[in-house]
């Protein structure tokens, strides 16, 4: 189980897939729908096989497009089909290496894997280079006339290395500036 007490990588996963692109209120209540459909209360307790198990119109019913329900079952065959691999992901802590294990996931992109090194398995080490609000804050903490790029974003916060996972979550906090 991850540093925040939410399952697995896989559960973890699923519902960053369910969440993408979506209102959080909206997301929310759509991946309700599917631990419905999955007969799990929660997603902690959801599965590769509850996934697998449920009938594809009735996922699509609680609320999931077409395209994230093909994520979904991809994802769930791809922890089905490799036992242990669960195990093998918690116990990384090379972010480099948890991108290259997931990435090739469709849906499943460094953003995404950013998050869960971060949120679930509570790696200290993670700067999502590519992150609006990481981005801002740092323009916003360090007066840049734009937004930093990738490579502006790894020199400014290179001295924050081992803890650029703390760092990022100080800079999803800095407030705009008054208006």
């Amino acid at each position: 189980m991850g540093a925040s007490g939410a399952g697995g990588v896989f559960s973890a996963l699923a519902r960053s897939v369910a969440y993408q692109q979506l209102a959080t209120k909206a997301a929310s209540t759509i991946w309700g729908r599917v631990l419905g459909v999955c007969q799990v209360g929660s997603t902690a307790a959801l599965t590769p096989a509850h996934i697998l198990a449920a009938p594809p119109e009735a996922l699509r019913g609680a609320g999931l497009s077409g395209r994230k329900l093909e994520y979904l079952v991809g994802l769930a065959q791809a922890f089905s089909g490799r036992p242990g691999w669960e195990q093998e992901l918690e116990a990384l802590t090379d972010v480099d290496a948890l991108v290259a294990q997931l990435t090739p996931l469709r849906g499943i992109g460094e953003w995404t894997v950013h998050m869960i090194a971060m949120m679930h398995l509570g790696l200290p080490d993670v700067l999502p280079t590519g992150d609006l609000g990481v981005r801002r804050g740092l323009q916003l903490l360090y007066g840049l006339r734009q937004l930093p790029d990738v490579r502006q974003v790894e020199e400014i916060t290179a001295g924050w290395a081992p803890y650029r996972s703390v760092g990022s979550w100080y800079m999803w906090r800095i407030p705009p500036p008054p208006r």
